[in-house]
């Protein structure tokens, strides 16, 4: 005669599973399933009046490992565009279940000539939003809030 657990214990593994699996969208559980077209917009550290808006699109994820493009434009409070940074070749994020980072590196066009910039990304994916922290390390600092919505 099998015992109670043994008679459970084979259906109890599989419900787990499956709510498991099931809920890793919903809660964000990030296992692999970073990918696809994010809706962005962000806000500007000391400049409520300045705002931050594009797309972010997370691709050929493999483990650790993911590719990001960028569209960034930040804008003044007329809508005004004050700087753009579209990528011209991906930048490679380390992605660890909910967390994500990457950074993009290459020259900014201003009025006073080309500089140098590296825009910085951290955040998590809860579900189909990531959210976390922007840093525009140029000339100057800046620095901010995003969010993005696949």
């Amino acid at each position: 005669m099998k015992s109670i657990r043994s008679r459970l214990g084979i259906p109890v593994v599989l419900l787990v599973g499956l709510l498991t699996a099931a809920c890793t969208d919903r809660l964000g559980l990030g296992y692999g399933d970073l990918e696809g077209r994010y809706r962005y917009e962000g806000s500007v550290d000391g400049a409520p009046f300045y705002y931050i808006d594009g797309d972010i699109r997370v691709y050929d994820q493999r483990g650790d490992d993911a590719l990001v493009d960028i569209d960034w434009v930040m804008r003044d409070e007329r809508g005004g565009t004050v700087y753009v940074i579209r990528s011209q070749s991906p930048a490679r994020a380390y992605v660890r279940g909910d967390y994500i980072r990457f950074d993009f590196e290459g020259w900014l066009e201003t009025r006073r000539g080309d500089i140098p910039f590296v825009l910085a990304h951290e955040g998590e994916v809860r579900g189909r939003t990531m959210a976390g922290y922007w840093d525009l390390n140029a000339d100057y600092f800046e620095s901010g809030t995003f969010r993005a919505v696949r």
